[in-house]
């Protein structure tokens, strides 16, 4: 489709009102973008993954749970829901119900309920013969990468003009550092691919009110039954999303919407409630769920590394789960800690913070702020459980990605350098260059020069973010010791 621009009687002050304020457009042909925003995502995914896939020999092995759990749960549990239980009718055990290979027997629900059991993931993959599973997790896992592009894109149309940017605000969220981290835990990437959607289904029940009735609670039906622990978080992030645009007069509230809001979201937990039940039961039996924090564990980290590797966390790309690269105190591994966007990181949201009064978005992602930095609130998001865990980032990755498609969208349409006849000289400047770390630091220095030489509120803004950040201290000092070397 040709690109959306900005026409005369668009006014500044319009331009950052609809930049920033929720709609949803009759874009032609956003359904057709929607598929190839998937296909991308998917292909992306494909090029990480392939090289591994091939060296492996059709296998991708990771490390630690990936390998001992993922695998085999997804191989035992497709043999076990065909009835290849082991041994099948030990005890009278019912058919395909209670598993003995399981620890010392458990019921099939109440230890795979967390993992996979409501998973649409594995459930699609029974259809497949079970000795086929450990050479599907790279086309799962491909699958789950594109469903969760899918889903941002779609939450994402309704906050910028041009689908392009929702394509890209998508592209973040799919492969932000959360995701990625988390491919190592597997069943956690589920959560990220379906989250977007039901998300999207709240925004379309709050903005267009006389449609999709049931939506929503569809939603949070494939959520609640997809994973019952990451539902807890997203219950008390829906209702911070909620009040945050309730705040701000987002969209006209009254009492059927709010009557409408509360059944849809009954219903949705009923429809999760055959998985739900069994599983609190068994939990409750779990002396590590009522492992609660008390004292100063309330309100402080025992250590100060912590808040600073929750505060770089937001800003840096992750450790791999299993290894901490600077520190050498606090919680660190295993806890999913990355609200990391590839590429710009935080500079397009702190651009938008900036230039925006008054925001849902910005208020969201304060209070998530708040929250992360106080034990209790934190552990909000996991039933208050005294171990410190930081899987819940996703939902605030997908409000930084919005905040970041909506300042690179308004860049664009004041103007913005991204294309000027320049940069074709720019590259045979580069191609002449002995020195590939002076490509990057022309790259980069070239890239926010232009990026913000239209003087546009969002232009200080993003000069400020990016003055600070590692990429631009990584080029000064890159140019500086190219100039001094030749000198010498």
């Amino acid at each position: 489709m040709p690109p959306l621009r900005a026409g005369k009687e668009d006014t500044m002050d319009d331009l950052n009102h609809q930049a920033g304020s929720a709609r949803l457009l009759n874009m032609p042909g956003r359904r057709n973008q929607m598929l190839r925003t998937m296909l991308l995502c998917a292909l992306t995914a494909a090029v990480f993954f392939l090289p591994f896939y091939l060296i492996d020999g059709g296998f991708f092995h990771y490390a630690g749970d990936f390998n001992s759990q993922q695998i085999s749960f997804y191989r035992y549990m497709n043999g076990f829901i065909k009835g290849g239980g082991y041994p099948d009718g030990m005890a009278g055990a019912a058919r395909n119900t209670f598993s003995w290979a399981t620890d010392l027997g458990s019921g099939a629900m109440n230890a795979y309920s967390f993992y996979l059991y409501g998973s649409p993931f594995f459930w699609l993959s029974l259809i497949f013969p079970q000795n086929w599973l450990p050479y599907l997790m790279v086309p799962l896992l491909i699958l789950k990468f594109a469903v969760a592009g899918g889903g941002s894109y779609r939450y994402l149309c309704r906050y910028v003009r041009r689908t392009d940017y929702a394509m890209l605000g998508a592209c973040l969220y799919a492969f932000s550092g959360f995701s990625v981290y988390n491919v190592f835990f597997n069943h956690f990437v589920d959560v990220v691919a379906l989250f977007p959607w039901m998300l999207w289904a709240l925004d379309e029940t709050l903005y267009e009110q006389e449609k999709h009735y049931g939506l929503f609670a569809f939603w949070v039906g494939v959520n609640l039954l997809n994973n019952y622990f990451f539902f807890i978080g997203q219950v008390i992030f829906l209702v911070i999303y909620f009040i945050c645009k309730l705040t701000t007069r987002d969209f006209p509230m009254n009492l059927r919407l709010f009557a409408r809001l509360a059944f849809e979201s009954l219903l949705g937990a009923a429809l999760g409630f055959v998985l739900l039940w069994p599983a609190v039961l068994s939990l409750l039996q779990n002396p590590r769920t009522i492992d609660l924090s008390s004292g100063w564990g309330f309100l402080t980290y025992s250590k100060v590394q912590q808040y600073l590797a929750i505060l770089l966390s937001w800003i840096l790309p992750p450790d791999s789960p299993y290894i901490t690269s600077i520190w050498s105190e606090g919680i660190i591994k295993w806890t999913s800690m990355s609200a990391y966007l590839p590429l710009c990181s935080l500079a397009g949201a702190m651009a938008y913070w900036r230039a925006r009064q008054g925001d849902s978005k910005k208020r969201i992602v304060a209070v998530c702020a708040v929250f992360a930095l106080v034990p209790v609130l934190n552990s909000a998001f996991y039933a208050l459980n005294s171990s410190y865990y930081a899987r819940w980032y996703y939902m605030p990755v997908l409000i930084l990605c919005a905040m970041t498609a909506c300042g690179l969208e308004s860049f664009s349409a004041r103007g913005s350098v991204f294309l000027r006849p320049s940069f074709s000289q720019k590259v045979a400047g580069w191609t002449r260059m002995d020195s590939g770390l002076e490509v990057m630091a022309q790259m980069a220095i070239w890239g926010i020069r232009s990026f913000t030489r239209r003087r546009a509120p969002y232009s200080k803004a993003v000069m400020t973010a990016f003055s600070s950040s590692p990429a631009s201290r990584t080029a000064s000092m890159t140019r500086s010791a190219i100039s001094s070397s030749r000198s010498k």
